[in-house]
């Protein structure tokens, strides 16, 4: 199994992009630290990285045949999996939601995330770069994190292995993104992918750093922007020039994190 444990780095994504750099690394890699000095999220930011407390790992492969324009699917393909593995966690199937793009949710607090980073030649991905952060066995959150984070063992009332959640995050992936070449492979991803989009069919918000957009989440496109009615009519919205703010407060939910 291609799986590889270090007790500590700065990114698990960093070290594997030096790897690569240095030719050090096989197809299908799965490489996970006990702790990260310097994990990051998207939009670059932090993400905790505690000692046994997380699920740190990056994952590299090398797609036959994958246009750039398919992208989003990957992103689509590495949520599910993360989604598909906080489901075997927490014993509920069907529970994790992924708000998008890449978040994933049990009850609107964030137990996990995705950070794809990509290698181009030509109009081809011929290498992807997969980080997933997952938080297991957390019992508090820094201050800015506490009113939306949430971990497996806050679910369930137990701790999580590491290492075997790294086994089967690995198993996962391998199985959910590995056909992401196949054109009806990604087809079934995207149909996976709304059945467990948060705010899905409701009124949500949409944030952009001059105006916030209200509007009924229909679908998320191809091209992996944001279909949302409006009252001025259908607004395509692109991440990560708009992030998904939550559903109106007046529908009766919470805003998610």
């Amino acid at each position: 199994m291609r799986i590889e444990f270090i007790p500590e780095t700065d990114s698990t994504n960093t070290e594997m992009k030096r790897r690569i750099a240095a030719d050090s690394v096989s197809d299908g890699l799965l490489l996970y630290a006990g702790r990260q000095t310097a994990g990051r999220g998207q939009r670059g930011n932090s993400w905790e990285s505690r000692e046994g407390e997380g699920l740190y790992a990056t994952m590299v492969m090398h797609p036959t045949s994958l246009p750039v324009e398919e992208l989003p699917a990957v992103v689509m393909a590495c949520a599910l999996a993360v989604a598909d593995v906080v489901d075997v966690l927490i014993g509920r199937q069907g529970e994790a939601r992924i708000k998008w793009p890449n978040d994933i949710l049990v009850k609107g607090g964030k137990i996990a995330g995705v950070l794809v980073e990509t290698g181009i030649r030509g109009d081809l991905v011929h290498e992807l770069i997969l980080g997933f952060g997952i938080n297991l066995n957390q019992l508090a959150f820094s201050d800015s994190f506490s009113t939306e984070a949430v971990s497996v063992q806050q679910i369930t009332g137990s701790g999580v292995d590491v290492h075997r959640v790294a086994e089967l995050m690995h198993k996962v992936a391998v199985t959910g993104i590995t056909p992401i070449s196949l054109p009806e492979h990604r087809k079934q991803i995207a149909r996976d992918y709304h059945a467990r989009l948060f705010g899905k069919g409701e009124s949500c918000l949409f944030q952009s750093e001059s105006e916030t957009i209200s509007g009924i989440l229909i679908e998320i496109d191809r091209v992996g922007r944001a279909r949302v009615s409006t009252n001025l009519g259908e607004q395509l919205l692109s991440h990560p020039a708009f992030r998904f703010a939550g559903i109106k407060p007046d529908a009766g939910q919470r805003s998610a994190p």
